[in-house]
């Protein structure tokens, strides 16, 4: 049996396929199984913890339509997009199936024979386990649990995990699975810069005061670290570390993720993997735009307070 499946290589998108994969090798492990994967990106991924690319018969990258000849005439089984863009839409439509599967989405009709309804949450529109699930259950009548496989034991995926840990561990005396810290990963606009870097400030002092932990600030902004460092005697380089990377790429640095205790962003793109991995973490939202232009001192007061009151309260939750 032949599978295709299309993708994109958004970390979101990786665990989602991470778990499809493993739930089609796993439901037909009695049968010979081979599964190939169109990632639309326009260049390829390493192996990582949810992604290994010898688990796939074969790998082909498009990111434009004017690559299609790169994907061969071969017919397949069963073609399962779980990428809803107009690419690949013009994929699915080029590819030979006898069965094509979608999520709905717009247009979907015109290609797939079996479309999904996807499980709505507000404000949520990533694909999760539980939509997989259903796909399975939909499609192949398969009542087992939707898990994904993550793979620590790959000797790649091992050492990078060990070099991140030996990073934190020589250049900041930081043992992760041992250590009580938070990640903030805040990215400080230039309008009304001033304020939001009291808010930062006023955070993670009142955290380091009231917890007692380390926060690591990840950001590509060093200007930023040092303007909230030098603000307060209780911040030192001991409990607010400065890592230049994101959150963005939240796969190669999963160990950092993985062993913080919450994490504070206010970067939107970022809380689908957060959300998917089960990782606690608060998302400072921009509400009330209006008396932000016209009373900022009363909107960055409120907002301080409610930050703090909140992130609190979910520290002392977990």
């Amino acid at each position: 049996m032949e599978f295709l499946l299309i993708s994109s290589s958004q970390d979101p998108k990786l665990f989602t396929l991470n778990a499809l994969t493993n739930s089609l090798l796993s439901f037909f492990k009695q049968k010979k199984t081979l599964i190939s994967l169109v990632l639309t990106s326009d260049s390829p991924i390493d192996d990582n913890f949810l992604f290994l690319g010898d688990r796939y018969k074969k790998v082909d990258y498009v990111s434009s339509t004017s690559q299609l000849k790169k994907i061969s005439d071969a017919e397949y089984d069963f073609l399962i997009s779980i990428e809803n863009s107009l690419l690949s839409l013009v994929l699915s439509h080029k590819i030979k199936a006898r069965s094509k599967i979608c999520f709905k989405g717009k247009f979907t009709f015109f290609v797939f024979d079996k479309i999904i309804p996807q499980i709505k949450k507000e404000g949520i529109k990533y694909i999760s386990l539980q939509d997989i699930g259903n796909l399975m259950d939909l499609t192949f009548k398969c009542p087992e649990a939707i898990t994904p496989k993550y793979h620590l034991e790959n000797s790649l995926v091992r050492k990078n995990h060990e070099m991140i840990h030996w990073i934190y561990n020589t250049n900041h005396s930081i043992d992760l699975p041992n250590s009580n810290y938070i990640l903030i990963d805040i990215k400080i606009n230039g309008f009304q810069k001033n304020k939001q870097l009291e808010i930062l400030c006023s955070l993670c002092s009142q955290l380091v005061n009231k917890f007692k932990l380390k926060i690591i600030f990840i950001s590509d902004q060093q200007n930023r670290f040092e303007n909230v460092l030098n603000t307060s005697a209780s911040l030192t380089p001991e409990n607010f570390i400065y890592s230049q990377q994101s959150i963005d790429e939240a796969i190669a640095h999963f160990p950092l993720l993985n062993h913080s205790s919450l994490i504070v962003t206010n970067k939107l793109k970022s809380t689908p993997f957060l959300y998917l991995i089960n990782k606690p973490f608060y998302l400072i939202k921009n509400k009330g735009l209006f008396l932000k232009f016209y009373s900022p001192t009363n909107y960055y007061k409120n907002l301080s307070k409610k930050i703090a009151g909140e992130i609190s309260y979910m520290l002392k939750s977990i």
